[in-house]
């Protein structure tokens, strides 16, 4: 007898076993700076002719959930050329803490490429992001140089049924420039790997709980860090 799912999903349970290793042993074998915590509300409004806007709020703690680290505004217009390509167009507003417990602003933009692939049950997933930011624009004498990242983010997912998605994914930021830390300009400098579980609950809403191992390279005083998020979406 033959099983068409089931090659599938012996390969997803593969990656998804090499992922859990390389996590565990690398939160083994590494000193951990910090513990945090990220909490996202997202609103979609599909419009005309394939375009769609968007609005999300999120909300960050770090320092083992002690301290408010930052928050951020996202407003942005999409347009899905078809049923695996979509173009992002969004600005973000930024309150991020500093240490002396003042607030510093900043402002990004960024531009979206997302290819996604179906297999069913296995969803591929290619998000590709160019950024640009500056920090504290007039209370700041640099604060006018932008800083510029190419971002790379890989998605890997399989639906079990009932609305459940387990997934596991990866993002790898390349800094183009960054006057303020310059012994990474032109280098990979950031890794963030994912290991999550996504619930369709409805067309509409959705209920997305995850873990996230950050790391930084290529950096004087490289962070580690470790994030629980949970995202709820809706789209309507």
């Amino acid at each position: 007898m033959s099983f068409p799912l089931l090659k599938p999903f012996r390969f997803f349970l593969a990656a998804f076993s090499c992922f859990v290793f390389a996590a565990f042993n690398n939160f083994v074998v590494a000193q951990q700076n910090d513990f945090g915590a990220w909490a996202t509300l997202s609103l979609e409004k599909k419009l005309k002719r394939n375009f769609s806007a968007s609005l999300s709020e999120e909300i960050r703690f770090f320092q083992n959930l002690q301290r408010f680290n930052l928050s951020y505004t996202n407003v942005g217009l999409s347009y899905k050329l078809n049923k695996s390509v979509k173009l992002s167009a969004v600005y973000r507003f930024i309150q991020k803490s500093r240490d002396e417990n003042t607030i510093s602003w900043r402002h990004r933009i960024y531009v979206d490429l997302q290819i996604k692939q179906k297999y069913y049950p296995i969803t591929v997933a290619y998000r590709a992001r160019l950024q640009s930011q500056v920090r504290d624009f007039y209370t700041s004498d640099d604060g006018k140089i932008p800083e510029r990242y190419w971002r790379n983010k890989f998605d890997l997912r399989y639906e079990i049924g009932y609305g459940f998605s387990p997934y596991i994914a990866a993002e790898f930021r390349y800094q183009f420039k960054n006057d303020r830390n310059i012994e990474a300009n032109n280098k990979f400098n950031r890794g963030r790997y994912y290991l999550g579980l996504q619930y369709q609950h409805t067309e509409a809403k959705t209920i997305d709980l995850y873990f996230m191992n950050q790391r930084e390279f290529n950096v004087n005083n490289p962070e580690r860090n470790y994030i629980i998020g949970l995202e709820y979406a809706y789209s309507f």
